[in-house]
């Protein structure tokens, strides 16, 4: 009678655990789809941003069409097209929570097959910033947009992101004219992407990063003749640079006011465009109504205050700029609002989040960063631990637009901070170029100060360089227009760098020495046939 009591205790306790392991799992179950719907949702938002304008064509209308008086219509459309892309309206429904059971056991799963566990919310807040990123980017807010791709990190994302955020890292650098931070990244997408829309939009980038090098080495003395020239070569930041020189000798006339105000709105400083905008419009000069176009474009599209928004309206009234008011108006208002700004409100109700990677954006101190999120009404608690107001000693200088920002003391944190991690990564990920044939790595000393250049010699004669590409057979052309011929003689690294060998069939050496000898390339690594080379860089 015992052991039939034991059997039938046991047999109850197991069948009790049975029906909870398979109320368990049955529950897992059910949540496994949508577990998987936010998986594919995740992965839909990031092709969405990635695919939307990375094609040679599509970046260079978009530089294009911002310095063209005719390009406002265009301007309209892409703007609105991008944001119908970039907000779809199935990112409005109502999200789901997240499945705790489902993410346990399919966790769990993946470790027994030994694979990384999801990480669901965190890989969330890192699509939240980069979208936040992307339209910072579009705004034309490069410095913001900067401070948040420099501390996202490309392996958190699969292939081919990586490509993606030094692309658009890139191009920010440009645009704000760091030619060299620009280098960097736009050569390490042409390295390690080959044949791809990515290498195709870098190449692009680059050739315009060397004519706007290669125009501002001319030598004209007057600066409005320098200044026609850099603006006719689309180099807003040289041209910003010579009209202010000009405006210190004399007052620029509402032609050259009107251009710098155009470079000063592309590279990002917004409110002193708007200002120079605001002063040619409210004049009876010839430049008084497209000087308002930019104003109802900066206070419809480019984050313009509510007042400049009105204000431009009544003015175009006045100018008889009507039918342009009405067209802005009506593409306003199809143009879709960003769904991350929402996004971003609802994260915040959330008491948990005191952590990761959004926390930690909007947390940065910098005053111009925080007042464009107050703007969105998307900043921390002002009342909390992330006042940026108890933070303001001596960073009234960093502003994104001022020009003496590495002088300050947030630059000097910048470097010491996000910014600096990623810029030594990005280096070292550049010097650990690996191709077919193995390749030493190098980690170089002080990354994002400088490039150390190379030499190449004849054993008389000695010339530096930073970039030697050959267009022409045997003939090498230098970073400043000028071509050599190069047989017989010597390149050798700096004592403190190292050079990196691009072939032109998208194999990538680190070399230290190289010599040009009978139609071939003899290095420290390899021989080649000179005609396989394409461009010997020194870092």
């Amino acid at each position: 009678m015992g052991s039939w009591r034991s059997y039938i205790s046991l047999s109850s306790i197991a069948l009790v655990i049975f029906s909870l392991v398979t109320l368990f799992l049955f529950h897992a179950m059910s949540g496994i789809m949508d577990l998987k719907f936010m998986e594919l949702k995740q992965a839909m938002e990031r092709e969405r941003i990635m695919n939307l304008e990375l094609s040679s064509r599509a970046l260079r209308n978009r530089n294009q069409i911002r310095l063209e008086s005719s390009g406002l219509q265009r301007e309209l459309m892409r703007n609105m097209l991008e944001s119908r892309v970039l907000n779809s309206r199935a990112e409005e429904e109502e999200e789901h929570g997240l499945p705790l059971t489902a993410l346990l056991v399919t966790n769990g799963v993946r470790m027994l097959t030994f694979k990384e566990p999801l990480q669901i919310e965190a890989d969330r807040e890192k699509l939240m910033a980069l979208k936040l990123a992307f339209f910072f980017e579009r705004s034309r807010k490069y410095n913001q947009a900067l401070k948040i791709y420099n501390r996202l990190d490309p392996r958190d994302f699969p292939d081919p992101f990586p490509a993606f955020l030094k692309l658009h890292t890139g191009f920010c650098y440009l645009a704000m004219g760091k030619w060299e931070d620009a280098r960097t990244d736009l050569e390490l997408v042409v390295v390690q992407y080959p044949a791809t829309h990515y290498e195709r939009a870098a190449r692009f980038l680059l050739e315009l990063l060397d004519r706007h090098q290669r125009a501002e080495r001319m030598q004209a003395q007057n600066p409005l003749e320098r200044a026609d020239a850099m603006f006719a070569a689309g180099n807003c930041p040289a041209t910003v640079d010579a009209l202010n020189r000009a405006r210190k000798q004399s007052p620029l006339s509402p032609y050259y006011l009107y251009r710098l105000a155009l470079c000063l709105e592309e590279t990002g400083d917004l409110q002193e465009a708007t200002d120079i905008f605001n002063q040619l419009a409210g004049t009876a000069g010839p430049f008084a109504r497209q000087a308002n176009r930019r104003l109802l474009m900066i206070g419809h599209f480019y984050g313009g205050s509510p007042e400049l928004k009105q204000d431009a309206e009544k003015r175009a009234v006045a100018l008889g700029d009507t039918e342009v008011v009405k067209e802005v108006r009506q593409t306003a208002e199809v143009t879709r609002k960003p769904h991350v700004v929402e996004e971003i409100r609802q994260w915040k109700e959330q008491p948990e989040n005191k952590e990761g990677i959004m926390h930690e954006v909007l947390s940065d101190p910098s005053p111009s960063f925080q007042r464009d999120l107050q703007a969105m009404q998307i900043q921390l608690d002002p009342g909390g631990e992330d006042d940026s107001g108890n933070e303001g000693t001596g960073e009234e200088s960093i502003d994104p637009e001022g020009q003496e920002s590495k002088q300050t003391a947030e630059s000097t944190e910048d470097k010491n901070d996000a910014s600096m991690d990623a810029r030594q990564r990005k280096l070292n990920a550049l010097l650990g170029v690996r191709s077919s044939e193995d390749t030493d790595q190098y980690e170089m000393a002080r990354p994002a100060v400088h490039r150390w250049p190379a030499r190449f010699s004849d054993g008389v004669d000695s010339t530096k360089f930073i970039l030697l590409t050959q267009r022409v057979r045997r003939q090498f052309e230098t970073e400043d227009g000028e071509s050599y011929d190069l047989e017989g003689k010597t390149v050798v690294s700096h004592a403190s760098g190292i050079l990196l060998l691009r072939l032109r069939d998208n194999r990538s050496f680190l070399i230290r020495r190289a010599k040009i000898q009978n139609g071939n390339l003899v290095t420290d690594r390899i021989t080649v046939s000179l005609d396989l080379v394409y461009q010997i860089a020194a870092y």
